[in-house]
């Protein structure tokens, strides 16, 4: 199987608990940013499977009170 051709870069990466899963911040081009989009990441060496999706991974719980 050839290699295959890189078409962006990831920023920042790790496991999230709250997903139970790993997530990562990247940049691809805009033709490829659409949600949805399936790419491949390598993660040391290996290729994993990735989505593209909207930000925040997580939808927060917290009500901002208003300043009297």
């Amino acid at each position: 199987m050839p290699a295959a051709k890189a078409v962006g870069r990831v920023t920042s990466g790790g496991f999230s608990p709250s997903l139970n899963r790993a997530i990562a911040l990247g940049f691809v081009p805009p033709a490829l940013a659409a949600p949805g989009t399936k790419l491949q990441v390598s993660v040391r060496g290996r290729a994993q499977p990735a989505n593209v999706t909207t930000l925040p991974f997580v939808p927060h719980r917290y009500v901002r009170k208003a300043i009297p």
